[in-house]
């Protein structure tokens, strides 16, 4: 779904929250705007990891983190969803065997183990994240992930984000309902997509 196609949509639920006044000349601009790539604070330090690398990072992480200070997640010197980019990048590393398909399906939760073992703090929504590399994992074993961006590549962007939809729901599709309007976000998909071609050079149609 295009983003403009969202502008009337969203200006129903913002009319029916009354959070802020809304400027019809203005809307076009905000559609702009959203429209520029999202890309998480510290990862241009990834840039060059293979697309499984992005896949596991974008997928993984809610960007929700601990409100305790003294529980914050951490790795070397690294917090939040930096951290977490880092314990991925050394888990492929030093283990890429347990990102094969099989193991992700069959013990998610092991290899969700494997991937913060040296970490520090509490990272939250566990049994979310361990869900979410089962489903990568049976993605993985359907698809071969390099023959998927080889088929997308130079195609409209909408065509790889509906197929990611399809193919994991639990990981990407975020549409949260409120006031019974359905407002797609997708911000995790966003976001790969983006470090897709900004940080492995893939290329896509806007």
């Amino acid at each position: 779904m295009r983003l403009e196609a969202l502008i009337p949509r969203a200006e129903q639920f913002l009319k029916k929250a009354k959070f802020i006044s809304i400027k019809k000349q203005k809307l076009s601009k905000l559609a702009e705007f959203i429209k520029t790539p999202l890309t998480l604070a510290g990862i241009e330090d990834f840039a060059g990891q293979p697309p499984i690398f992005f896949l596991l990072i974008d997928g993984l992480n809610f960007c929700f983190w601990h409100p305790d200070a003294h529980k914050k997640f951490r790795y070397r010197n690294n917090s939040g969803s930096v951290a977490l980019g880092y314990c991925i990048k050394d888990a492929l590393k030093n283990k890429p065997e347990i990102f094969a398909p099989e193991n992700l399906i069959k013990s998610a939760p092991q290899v969700f183990k494997e991937i913060i073992k040296n970490a520090s703090g509490e990272l939250l929504l566990a049994r979310e994240r361990i869900k979410i590399l089962k489903e990568i994992g049976y993605f993985l074993k359907k698809y071969d992930l390099r023959k998927v961006i080889k088929k997308f590549q130079h195609q409209d962007i909408d065509k790889i984000a509906s197929f990611l939809l399809k193919n994991l729901p639990y990981t990407f599709k975020d549409e949260p309902v409120k006031f019974g309007i359905i407002i797609p976000f997708y911000k995790k998909l966003r976001l790969l997509l983006s470090d897709w071609m900004m940080l492995n050079g893939l290329k896509f149609k806007n």
